[in-house]
């Protein structure tokens, strides 16, 4: 893995991006939860907010994209997890249009905010900033690309670092906002790469399971695997006629002799001997 963490297998690229269930259960959650918080209460803070500053016209507007981006995107998230299987042969369009979603998302983030902090004094742009940056950020991290998430990151930070810099004229915002763009950039990569790394070894047990598991299936012998308190954890039961499942394992194993033995003995007096 790598160049800019890109799975040397395809279908390992294909399989991490192919489980929609999480990635519409969280979209689900997320925006329930950002619309439970955010659309009651969002008419009177917008209202207070600029009622001296500009007409109503500007607070309904203002109010209606609030309804409407979170709204939507609930709406949106709850169709994609009421159809994930359907979707689930096209998950790789559905992904990147996801992504590419969210980062226009976090395009209207940065006007939205940008739009209110003209109209607000200094005092009250430090809690604006805070609260649409959380809000902002949960967003972003639907995004499923590191390098999306990266942009989107980017649009909302780059713009208020300028603008900031502009505004005051202190260098220092320059370098702080070269901190924060260094932060993410290095932030976003080994995250995802940690969560490959991650998928990489839990597909590889279950590529060695399922090779393990053929093996087993096709051997002409009969094969079955037994823990001492988990009782039977794998059996080729096709060749199994003997076996009766109402019975206990140390039942059914002392049907069976072993052989090649100069006392033959009862398996389950085997079995007993060598876990005593």
């Amino acid at each position: 893995m790598n160049f800019l963490l890109k799975f040397k297998s395809p279908k390992h690229e294909t399989n991490f991006h192919e489980n929609l269930e999480p990635y519409t259960s969280r979209m689900v959650v997320t925006h329930s939860v950002l619309v439970i918080a955010i659309v009651p209460l969002s008419p009177l803070v917008q209202y207070y907010t600029f009622r001296s500053n500009s007409d109503l016209g500007m607070v309904i507007r203002r109010v209606a994209l609030t309804w409407i981006v979170n709204i939507a995107l609930l709406i949106l998230s709850i169709l994609l997890q009421k159809y994930r299987e359907r979707l689930h042969k096209r998950h790789h369009i559905v992904r990147w249009s996801l992504d590419i979603l969210y980062c226009l998302v976090a395009g209207f983030e940065t006007y939205y905010y940008l739009e209110g902090s003209v109209l607000t004094s200094k005092t009250q742009n430090y809690f604006w900033g805070w609260w649409h940056a959380l809000t902002a950020i949960i967003k972003i991290n639907m995004i499923s690309r590191w390098y999306l998430k990266l942009v989107a990151y980017l649009v909302l930070v780059l713009p208020f670092g300028i603008q900031t810099y502009i505004d005051v004229g202190n260098r220092a915002l320059i370098v702080v906002t070269a901190q924060a763009v260094v932060f993410l950039a290095l932030y976003t990569y080994f995250q995802e790469r940690s969560d490959k790394m991650r998928f990489l070894e839990k597909q590889t047990l279950v590529e060695e399971t399922e090779a393990l598991r053929e093996i087993m299936e096709q051997t002409t012998e009969a094969i079955v695997i037994c823990g001492i308190d988990e009782g039977v954890l794998y059996k080729n039961s096709k060749k199994f006629e003997w076996w009766n499942e109402s019975l206990p394992v140390e039942a059914n194993l002392s049907k069976v002799l072993v052989e090649n033995k100069t006392h033959s003995e009862s398996v389950r007096q085997a079995f007993l001997f060598c876990f005593s």
